[in-house]
């Protein structure tokens, strides 16, 4: 049905309601507005959580090609692969694949 009708017609319910159930009714709305706040809050600290997860693993890659970059470069001027392997930290199939 229409939104707004079906406002009113929850508005007219309401004051229908003798002072217990009015109570009730008062408390379950407290109820829903509470849990849809815990859930919102729960959704957004979920994103913040997977963006910064996001972040340090872009962070770690990026860091990992640019070992592999510079890498390859002191490989190509002629400096030896273990001793390469031992300044970047890297294991010979990273660097050579």
């Amino acid at each position: 049905q229409e939104p707004l009708l079906q406002k009113a017609m929850d508005i007219f319910e309401t004051t229908r309601m003798d002072d217990s159930d009015f109570i009730l009714y008062e408390a379950r709305l407290k109820w829903l507005r509470d849990e849809a706040s815990i859930l919102y809050t729960a959704e957004i600290k979920g994103m913040e959580k997977g963006m910064e997860k996001g972040k340090k693993e872009g962070l770690a890659e990026g860091e990992k090609k640019a070992q592999l970059t510079i890498a390859k470069k002191m490989l190509a001027s002629g400096i030896a692969l273990d001793q390469v392997m031992g300044i970047t930290g890297l294991s010979e199939e990273e660097i050579v694949s």
